[in-house]
Parts: C-alpha cells; structure tokens; sequence
C-alpha cells in the first residue's frame, strides 16, 4: 500500500468514525422538508437559499447540545471560524459557505477549485440526510458524496461528532425540531 493509499484510509477512516447524526422528523415535518428540496428542482427556491438553510440548520441545531459540553462548543467555534466549504449538487446547488462564526455564514454562487466542499450525487442524498435515514459516513462510503480536502473538513466535524451520540439527541429532539420549523418557514415552507 503506498503512503497516498494510507493517508486517505487513515482519513476516510477517522470520517467513518464520525457519524453526524439527525433527528428522525415528524411526518408533518418530513413533508415540508421535501416540498422544500422540491422546490429546488423547480427553481422556486435558489441554491443559495437552500444551502443557506441546509448549514443553518446544520449548525443551530448544535446549541442545545453545548449547553452541558462548553469546552466542546468553544473547540468547534475556533474550528470553524474562518473557513469556506462548498455544497455542490450537480445541476442545482453550486454554493459556497464562508463561516466567520457559526452564527455568522455568508454564502456566495459558485465553488472554487481549491475549496473543501461537499459533493453530493444528487438531491435525494441531501433528503436522505436531513430526513435521518442515512449518515454523512454511511453515504461517503456509498459513493454518493464526495469530499474535496477531506482534511479540512475533518478539522470542524469531528468535534460535532463528539457531541452527537443518540443519547443527547434524544435529549435535544423538541429543542431541534422546533429548530427546523423555524427554518421552513424562513423560506416559506
């Protein structure tokens, strides 16, 4: 095995390890989700508003959880400050997030050849996800995203992962839901 072959085991190894976890929603709440990704597909909802709303979601749904873990929530603040990440759906989301704070996202079109980025294979991989019934590592190994400077994005992850077991989603479920209604309806849903 050459060194490149063990470098990217070793990574794809320690993302497999990390399963980012989320809530298995409420059927009133599941259909708003995929009327809100259809609308995606039906240009009634831009990839920026719809990245906007898959990272906000992605990073609010954390405060709950750092109320009992503060030393947690202050390492994943620094690593995230400051950091670019790409959401591609190829067709439909060409978005890239630049993280001053988890609080403070900016999001611009398009992703740059030399941005960590997520590439998803399609639009059903990012339901699956926010519906809960896949992880990000189950679908890396699935082939059906992508990770461009795995590294980089290892660096923020892997510090949420640690946060995220099922014991503190159970705990966080009402705070997180109510999470992602606001958020539907922030875009309309």
């Amino acid at each position: 095995m050459s060194a490149k072959e063990l470098h990217t085991d070793q990574f794809n190894y320690e993302f497999m390890t990390m399963a980012i976890r989320f809530q298995v929603l409420p059927e009133e709440l599941e259909k708003r989700v995929k009327l809100a990704l259809d609308a995606i597909v039906k240009g009634t909802l831009t990839d920026i508003q719809a990245a906007s709303f898959f990272f906000r979601y992605f990073f609010l749904r954390l405060d709950p959880m750092y109320e009992d873990t503060p030393k947690i929530a202050q390492t994943i603040q620094e690593a995230v400050k400051n950091q670019d990440v790409g959401l591609i759906v190829p067709k439909l989301i060409d978005v890239t997030m630049h993280i001053n704070t988890i609080s403070d996202l900016i999001f611009a079109n398009g992703v740059g050849y030399k941005t960590p980025s997520l590439n998803f294979a399609d639009l059903q991989v990012v339901e699956e996800i926010i519906l809960a019934r896949i992880t990000l590592p189950e679908a890396l190994m699935a082939k059906k995203i992508k990770i461009k400077k795995l590294a980089n994005i290892l660096k923020w992850l892997a510090p949420m992962a640690t946060i995220q077991t099922e014991e503190m989603l159970q705990k966080v479920r009402n705070e997180e839901l109510v999470i992602l209604n606001q958020l539907l309806e922030d875009i309309g849903f």
